[in-house]
């Protein structure tokens, strides 16, 4: 059995597939994934689905013309739980917009969207779409981690249909180079949509004002940050970590006991040393890291990232 103290390092890193998989290993404690290629990891997570992972890259798009001011708290107000975690600003005099966010919440947006295609309202699709086509023209995560969303195709073609009469010339010449009088029919039916069929993105950059640390802490710890959801969390998983070598715990250092390694103290590492060894016996029988996790203290180690 290992004892540690509790440590804080930040993650600099800044390709963020890099930085995502090197969260994925720290909270597996895998090794073996090293020797992946590069987004193989990556493309496992998404493929169980472990989302929040994607919580721990945020990224300022910017547009060369947004929706205006009616649209934007009409969107706000239908997706409040997403909007809550983005910062959306829109320039009507510049024809400029930004969103701020993490990349799981534009992967929910979009997802959500496109499920809810034949109750949404036709702009939100609209602009759904247009981030869909944006991130998939993009290389690298931002297309990855769109892969395995599918567009409804009828459900995309009746909503131009609404707004356009010759719904096949509209759909030839869409989305690059529409004729000028579907621009102005477009415009007479609905200025949002309007200007969504014809947003562009002009870049999509890391965010400067994110940062994101590695806290090595007791998993009692980890459980009262939790409690404060404010933050993007992921924390080393005792699902997936088998602790064949036996456990490290952290050393309670705020107790004056263990600063001093008193009576209490030894009474503490021997509860621990008697916690590890049943834990390596019931870890032998069953041979399932989840299923033995059961008996771990809340000293055991953790590695908590934070963005």
């Amino acid at each position: 059995m290992k004892i540690v103290k509790p440590t804080v390092k930040k993650i600099s890193i800044v390709d963020p597939i890099e930085k995502i998989e090197t969260i994925a290993r720290i909270c597996t404690q895998s090794t073996n994934n090293k020797k992946r290629k590069k987004g193989e990891l990556l493309k496992q997570c998404l493929k169980l689905k472990h989302y929040s992972i994607l919580e721990h890259f945020r990224i300022e798009i910017e547009f060369d013309r947004m929706f205006n001011c009616k649209f934007l708290r009409k969107f706000k107000e239908q997706y409040v739980d997403l909007t809550k975690h983005m910062h959306i600003n829109n320039d009507e005099d510049e024809h400029t917009g930004y969103i701020e966010c993490d990349l799981r919440k534009i992967r929910e947006l979009i997802e959500r969207v496109f499920n809810e295609s034949k109750y949404a309202d036709k702009d939100f699709y609209i602009f759904a779409y247009m981030l869909y086509r944006e991130f998939k023209k993009q290389k690298g995560i931002y297309s990855l981690i769109l892969k395995d969303i599918n567009i409804p195709i009828s459900e995309f073609a009746s909503i131009l249909k609404s707004i356009s009469d010759n719904i096949e010339k509209l759909i030839e010449s869409f989305p690059d180079n529409l004729e000028i009088n579907f621009k102005e029919n477009l415009l007479k039916n609905s200025s949002e949509i309007h200007n969504l069929l014809f947003m562009k993105i002009k870049n999509i950059s890391p965010q400067s004002n994110s940062v994101t640390f590695k806290i090595t802490t007791s998993r009692g710890v980890c459980m009262q940050l939790l409690r404060h959801r404010n933050l993007s969390f992921m924390m080393e998983s005792t699902r997936y970590c088998k602790y064949n070598n036996g456990i490290t715990v952290v050393k309670p250092i705020p107790y004056k006991w263990a600063i001093k390694e008193n009576e209490i103290y030894k009474k503490w590492k021997n509860h621990k040393q008697n916690i590890e060894n049943m834990y390596l016996e019931l870890l032998n029988m069953i041979n399932s890291a989840q299923e033995a996790s059961g008996i771990l203290p809340k000293d055991l180690k953790a590695d908590l990232i934070i963005t």
